[in-house]
Order: C-alpha cells, then sequence, then structure tokens
C-alpha cells in the first residue's frame, strides 16, 4: 500500500459548450481538494473535515466514495472504510461538474490505495467516471485536463485531447439559486427534427476549429446548437439577458455551462474580465448577488501524491 495520507486536486469542468452535448468538457480552475487519510475506525467512511462547498455534501461522501470504493472493486478488492478530508470550491447546482470532479478524485484516490502506487493513469478510470455519471464529458475533462472529447466503443470510452487556443479567455457566472440537474435534464425532448440532428455535427466541427484556433468567426459558426440549449435556456431565469450581456460586452460565444445555471462565455484575453463583469450585472438577482469569474484553462491531468511527496516538493 502506499503511504497515507493520499491527496489530490482535481479541477471543476464546463460542459458541452453548445454543439458538444455530452461529448466536449473543459476543465477549468476552480478546485476540489481531497486527502484520504486512512482507515476509519468506526466502520463507516465519514470527513475528518470538510470546508468550502463541501459542507453541501451527504454525510457519507456520497459520489466521492462511491467512485472510490467503484476503483477498489474494478482492481479486485473489497472496499473499506476511509476518513477524509475535503476542501471544495466548485459552487453545486450550477453546471461545473461538481459531480464530475468529486467522481474523478475517488477513482484516482482507489486506484492509487488499491494498487499501492500514486502513480496512476487517468485514462484507465475514463470508462468508470462515464459510467457511473451516466455521461463522459465532466469526469473526463476533470481526470485528463484540458479540452476533451469522449465516445462510447464496444470497449468501453475513448477519449480524445483538442487543443485550445492559449489566446482564448473565459468566463462563468453563476446566480445566486441553483439549478436542479434533474430538471434540466427533463428538458430535453426525446425527438429533433432531422435537419437539427444533421446541423449538429457540422456546427462542432467549426466549434473545435475556432477553440484550436481562437478564430471568433469560427466559433461564432459553431456555437449554434439544436439539442438541448434552446430547451433550457428558458428555464434559467435571466440567462437570455446574460447572453445579450455577454456579446454587448465583446463575447465571442456564451453557453450554458452543462445543464446550467452557469452561463460560458468565451472572448479574447483583453475583453474577458469586461465580459464577466457585464453577465454579472444581467443576472436579475440581487440578495445574494450573482457570481462571475475569469477561470484558466487546467491543460494538465491531477496527480495524486503523498503527504512525503508533497513535503520533498516543497523544500
Amino acid at each position: 500500500m502506499p503511504l497515507l495520507p493520499l491527496h489530490v486536486r482535481v479541477p471543476a469542468s464546463t460542459s458541452n459548450l453548445g454543439p458538444g452535448f455530452d461529448c466536449v468538457g473543459l476543465a477549468l480552475a476552480l478546485f476540489l481538494d481531497v486527502t484520504l487519510v486512512g482507515e476509519s475506525a468506526t466502520g463507516a467512511s465519514h470527513f475528518e473535515t470538510r470546508k468550502g462547498t463541501a459542507l453541501e455534501w451527504p454525510a457519507d461522501g456520497g459520489c466521492l466514495v462511491n467512485a472510490f470504493e467503484r476503483a477498489m472493486r474494478d482492481a479486485g478488492q473489497d472496499p473499506q472504510p476511509m476518513v477524509w478530508r475535503v476542501v471544495s470550491e466548485i459552487p453545486i447546482g450550477f453546471g461545473l461538474g461538481s459531480t464530475g470532479a468529486a467522481t474523478a478524485a475517488g477513482l484516482l484516490l482507489g486506484h492509487a490505495f488499491a494498487h499501492g502506487t500514486s502513480d496512476v493513469d487517468p485514462h484507465l478510470l475514463i470508462t468508470a467516471g462515464a459510467e457511473i455519471e451516466g455521461h463522459p464529458d465532466n469526469s473526463t475533462a476533470s481526470l485528463l485536463g484540458g479540452c476533451t472529447l469522449a465516445i462510447e466503443g464496444q470497449d468501453g470510452w475513448h477519449v480524445l485531447q483538442h487543443s485550445i487556443s492559449q489566446d482564448i479567455g473565459l468566463a462563468v457566472a453563476w446566480p445566486a439559486t441553483p439549478f436542479d440537474t434533474r430538471s434540466s435534464r427533463g428538458a430535453l425532448p426525446k425527438s429533433v427534427p432531422f435537419k437539427d440532428a444533421v446541423d449538429q455535427p457540422r456546427r462542432l466541427a467549426f466549434l473545435l476549429a475556432g477553440l484550436a484556433n481562437a478564430d471568433p468567426n469560427l466559433l461564432r459558426l459553431g456555437a449554434t446548437e439544436h439539442l438541448h440549449q434552446p430547451y433550457r435556456l428558458p428555464l434559467i431565469p435571466g440567462a437570455s439577458q446574460v447572453f445579450a450581456a455577454a456579446a454587448t460586452a465583446g463575447a465571442w460565444i456564451t453557453t450554458i455551462s452543462g445543464a446550467g445555471s452557469g452561463v460560458v462565455a468565451l472572448a479574447s484575453r483583453d475583453r474577458i474580465e469586461h465580459v464577466a463583469s457585464a453577465m454579472q450585472g444581467a443576472y436579475h438577482t440581487a440578495d445574494p448577488p450573482a457570481t462571475a469569474r475569469v477561470l484558466d484553462i487546467v491543460r494538465d491531468a491531477p496527480r495524486v501524491t503523498t503527504i512525503d511527496e508533497e513535503s520533498t516538493a516543497d523544500r
């Protein structure tokens, strides 16, 4: 077994980016820090400490512990009750991948613990993450970093990591009230017109080219979406105004983040702070106010470390 405690820092994510529905994920610099302290003496997994938005998690650890136990079983071992320390700055219920990040953290730590090494290849965990979440986009981005696309094959899920230009700035805004993901999923149609289904992959091709080259014209052509955004946008109070405000402030494209109610905008780096401010002001909420952040894209995969490794790196 590796030395305990084990630690991992996992990024948040936005997903879909318009036409990349349940396929495209993008890792963002809001973080979940999880420390696996050791085995529990109480017979049940529990938190030693939890801070930030982790205070809103279920007491049994929810998807973090479920993913940890899945990784243990996949390694041929019986899950053990563990003690956890968790700090999260990822808001819950705003389409920023809080569940995907917790799933990724649990899988990474479970794999490391079961195999007795902190050297974990996150590609081995893609299929488990997609199966736990029911879609691949958020957990995959949190596991690998950067911009990811995932597709299911007969032997599990396969991932492409797509380049995204350093010249793209990204802003996220979310209101004070979270959005129920189940309600958002329930708003989706069971079928769409044939012409919309044909157009969707065309748009995605242009979106990906625009991401790679920071080309606003390609991004605008690629941002049109038919499968989810037209049905979700009316359910998010103030979102249409946020889209309009972002465009006026210089955003190249604006999309719902995941299932919502967060909204993501892409723009040039010299305009992105202005875009974020405009998005925050457009939400119809005052007490407490909406939040807007300019976020870096996390381009590297998270790494499991032991406390000894972290201490050595600090010397």
